[in-house]
């Protein structure tokens, strides 16, 4: 009994919902598409240096940088 109640805490079918807050683009763009890229493409710095740029342009328009990543859709900004 003890295993089915941890193997359904485990997929969320327990009863108990705890709803994390998705976090902005700006939060996203630089703890993990950043670190990403610059550790996918050392050995390629022109790739690099377009994911530094269009992430940059991305973080630089503010109502979209600021936006959660629930709320971003085709009309949002």
């Amino acid at each position: 009994m003890e295993n089915d109640a941890k193997t359904k805490l485990a997929t969320g079918n327990a009863g108990i919902r705890i709803k994390k807050e998705a976090g902005t683009l700006a939060d996203y763009l630089t703890n993990h598409l950043k670190p990403w890229a610059e550790a996918q493409f050392t050995q390629k710095p022109k790739s690099l240096k377009w994911y530094r740029n269009e992430i940059n342009v991305l973080l630089n328009y503010g109502p979209l940088a600021g936006a959660r990543l629930d709320e971003i859709n085709n009309v949002t900004c």
